[in-house]
């Protein structure tokens, strides 16, 4: 059984986002204007918590065109960039609201990387854009 996400708590997560990414989809980089979803960047129907470090702020087109699948390589990277430069910012921030451990959030999407990788997956990039699976991603998993 699986316990839906509260779309009201998610979105009191944009405000931090939106500060933490410059006021910019963290997908496409362009200004963010009135259509933008708090997206789970590891795809709820593959982890169904949510966790305070998986939130990633984006239009509505870029949620939608990305659906459930997991983002490419470069998404990645900048997931792990924005989480270590500003993971103890979204954890005062998000805490009380959401579990905030980015320890915990990273272990997941290494996991789901992995399965990625076992099921030999693609991975999506932008619009209905995909590439091959690239080895690489789990090596920034390794990287700290």
């Amino acid at each position: 059984m699986r316990i839906p996400s509260d779309i009201r708590a998610i979105r009191s997560a944009a405000p931090v986002l939106l500060e933490r990414q410059n006021g910019h989809c963290f997908y496409c980089a362009r200004p963010l204007r009135d259509k933008s979803h708090v997206d789970h960047f590891i795809p709820w129907s593959q982890y169904p918590h949510d966790l305070g470090h998986n939130f990633v702020l984006c239009h509505d087109s870029c949620n939608l065109e990305k659906s459930d699948t997991l983002a490419a390589a470069e998404h990645v990277a900048k997931w792990r960039e924005r989480n270590v430069q500003w993971g103890g910012q979204i954890d005062t921030e998000l805490r009380g609201k959401f579990v905030c451990n980015l320890e915990t959030a990273t272990t997941v999407a290494e996991w789901s990387y992995q399965n990625a990788e076992a099921s030999k997956s693609r991975l999506w990039k932008t619009g209905d854009e995909y590439t091959d699976f690239d080895a690489a991603v789990l090596r920034m998993f390794q990287t700290g």
